[in-house]
């Protein structure tokens, strides 16, 4: 492993990379109830430890970037 980088930081950020992408497909897909119903049943604790800061990403930046884009 790289000094200075921890394996823990690398998979919490690629988790949070993976439910960012899977929400925007899955709302696309289902509408936010079942989004938010499918992820806890696939990505289980990492979708309740981390789902607030996605739907914050989604609403405040990939939104805006849709709109603007």
């Amino acid at each position: 492993m790289i000094k200075g980088i921890k394996s823990r930081d690398v998979v919490g950020s690629l988790m949070l990379s993976s439910l960012k992408h899977n929400y925007v497909e899955f709302v696309d897909e289902w509408g936010y109830d079942r989004a938010n119903q499918y992820l806890h049943e696939l990505f289980g604790e990492a979708w309740l430890n981390n789902r607030e800061v996605v739907w914050q990403w989604y609403d405040q930046e990939y939104k805006k970037g849709v709109a603007n884009g």
